[in-house]
């Protein structure tokens, strides 16, 4: 079992460990507002498969990491602690549904957009969504959400 810890990468991106209830509402202030200046950019490595977290026309998938601004998502922290993460390509946001895991143009601060972070002891980190608390994951049977686990499928850099 992996340990957690709070991390602060250059100052820039504090990622927090899940301090706050799986149930707790996201903060319902400035959701359609564009990126601000203290909001963090980020790219996410899948540990297992190595690909990173792609957003382009032709589709939200992962893909062989190249640092292109398909790869690049705003990270913004809601005053709960969640995450939104917006893609610097579109302009979509992830959101986890039961109707599917996918980005959407208009973001919001809604749950189905929130990412609980959990940082592991080697600094890696898992994102649990706030409404279908399934975590983002990516082996051989697609990128997908699924089950929250310990896995390299779910850890990401």
């Amino acid at each position: 079992m992996r340990g957690t810890r709070s991390l602060l990468l250059g100052g820039v991106l504090a990622l927090a460990s899940l301090a706050a209830p799986s149930g707790a509402l996201a903060a319902e202030n400035g959701s359609t507002s564009p990126a601000r200046a203290d909001d963090a950019i980020q790219s996410f490595r899948n540990q297992a498969t190595g690909r990173c977290m792609d957003d382009t026309d032709n589709g939200f998938r992962t893909w062989s990491c190249n640092g292109s601004n398909p790869q690049l998502w705003t990270v913004h922290t809601w005053d709960d602690g969640t995450r939104q993460l917006r893609n610097i390509n579109t302009g979509r946001c992830i959101e986890d549904t039961d109707n599917g895991f996918r980005t959407v143009g208009t973001c919001s601060s809604s749950p189905e957009q929130s990412w609980w972070v959990k940082v592991w002891a080697d600094g890696t980190v898992r994102f649990q969504n706030q409404a279908t608390l399934r975590c983002i994951d990516d082996s051989s049977l697609g990128f997908r959400t699924w089950a929250c686990n310990d896995t390299p499928y779910q850890s990401w850099s």
